[in-house]
């Protein structure tokens, strides 16, 4: 019999499908995460807002990028070793769902698998549950040697396209401030030695030292996004107006902001720092640009690949 591949899993957060939004599809991922996290259905509050965030900001680039990604990098796998891997990609709150990817493989035959999440920084609360859908739902039915990808957040390849992009975004003149940004997490992390928030600032210092950067910050944002609820849970912080009201305080006024955590330009992005973050600087009077965003950047590719074959 001829092995099969080692399976590669590329996976996302997930996004209501694009580009036909309607309400059932919201409300449809909406439901998936507020059963996910909370076994609830969403209230009727709930689901307005994220319609009203869609609808100013869009249709999610999630998907097509997430695609794009998975497709490039079997094209660079491929290139380094022919016919050894197999990519396939999946989200956790949206279809294809990891669980049923996860399935699916099993019932082909396959034999060795390998998740990757598309997110840089490792936490127990982020890339380790995608890691623990994929092996749980696979497990029932064969058994598959997984191996895991996490925490590429200093590789050499990654750390070298966010400096292309941020030295393609940096502004002329004086009193510049570069925020960097990452997806908020509730500030119950710190008790279990999370790496995820002195992973996130040492991304950020290591390329404001390959950028020459003068003043500089780290701030998260997007605390309870998504529909996981924020209640009385204390997120990280500073948050984005936050950071803003620190720095305008010391007389700044130019922003850029680099979310460092993201990768494409999904609600987090393109809802809360192009439109709600815009508002807010606005209103205070400051100037806020930000970076474009890697998508399926080509060294952004070759970080992964790098992970990829390390990992088989």
């Amino acid at each position: 019999m001829t092995q099969l591949p080692t399976a590669v899993i590329v996976s996302a957060y997930g996004s209501a499908p694009s580009p036909a939004l309607s309400d059932e599809n919201i409300y449809s991922y909406l439901k998936h995460i507020t059963q996910f996290y909370r076994s609830v259905d969403p209230e009727p509050e709930l689901f307005e807002h994220l319609k009203n965030r869609f609808e100013k900001s869009g249709p999610s680039p999630m998907y097509p990028m997430t695609e794009a990604v998975a497709r490039k990098l079997q094209v660079e796998l491929d290139k380094r070793d022919s016919g050894m891997y197999d990519v396939r990609f999946a989200m956790k709150h949206s279809p294809p769902l990891l669980e049923d990817v996860a399935r699916d493989l099993a019932a082909r035959g396959f034999e060795k698998a390998i998740s990757l999440p598309l997110a840089p920084f490792r936490s127990r609360m982020s890339t380790e549950g995608y890691h623990r859908l994929a092996r749980s739902e696979a497990g029932d039915h064969a058994s598959i040697e997984w191996r895991r990808i996490d925490g590429w957040h200093m590789d050499e390849t990654f750390l070298e396209m966010w400096e292309g992009l941020i030295r393609a975004a940096l502004p002329g003149g004086d009193g510049l401030v570069t925020i960097f940004t990452n997806h908020s997490l509730p500030v119950h992390i710190r008790k279990w030695d999370d790496p995820y928030e002195s992973d996130f600032k040492a991304t950020a210092s290591a390329l404001a030292d390959r950028c020459g950067l003068g003043d500089w910050d780290c701030a998260f944002q997007s605390a309870g996004g998504g529909g996981g609820g924020g209640g009385a849970t204390e997120w990280l912080g500073p948050d984005l107006p936050g950071i803003l009201r620190q720095w305008k305080d010391k007389g700044h006024g130019t922003f850029l902001f680099v979310p460092i955590g993201f990768l494409n330009a999904h609600l987090e992005v393109s809802y809360d720092i192009d439109i709600d973050l815009q508002a807010t600087a606005k209103n205070m009077a400051v100037t806020v640009t930000r970076t474009d965003m890697p998508d399926d950047n080509a060294l952004f590719i070759q970080t992964l690949a790098d992970r990829v074959t390390g990992a088989a």
